[in-house]
């Protein structure tokens, strides 16, 4: 398996939650919501952009970072990261994917998080 492209910025294990390709009359997007497993009880979510950007009258794909939050540890503090995240970045994650994702990174963290949200 290799690793996906917006996952390039870091060594750390980490997964992309969240990725959509969008355009208008003035570029192009990619808009990514990666969790990054910092240790094994702490993570961090990045909101991150590969945008177009308008240099000398021509265009480049570059890396924005949105949105970050790190040293989480708490299944509420991890909801509140994404969910400022997908606000951020004017999205909406299903949150089914997330919790199947996050568990390759940490599956008790996982499970508790899904019990979080049906709190």
């Amino acid at each position: 398996m290799s690793k996906h492209f917006a996952l390039d910025f870091t060594d750390l294990p980490a997964v992309v939650i969240y990725e959509a390709e969008k355009y208008n009359n003035w570029g192009s997007w990619q808009d990514f919501i990666v969790v990054e497993k910092e240790s094994d009880s702490l993570f961090s979510v990045y909101g991150r952009k590969y945008a177009d950007k308008f240099v000398d009258g021509g265009s480049e794909q570059i890396w924005e970072e949105i949105f970050s939050s790190s040293l989480i540890s708490e299944p509420k503090d991890f909801i509140k990261a994404v969910s400022d995240c997908e606000f951020e970045l004017s999205v909406n994650v299903f949150w089914d994917e997330v919790l199947e994702k996050l568990s390759k990174l940490n599956s008790k963290f996982s499970s508790s998080v899904g019990k979080q949200l049906l709190d």
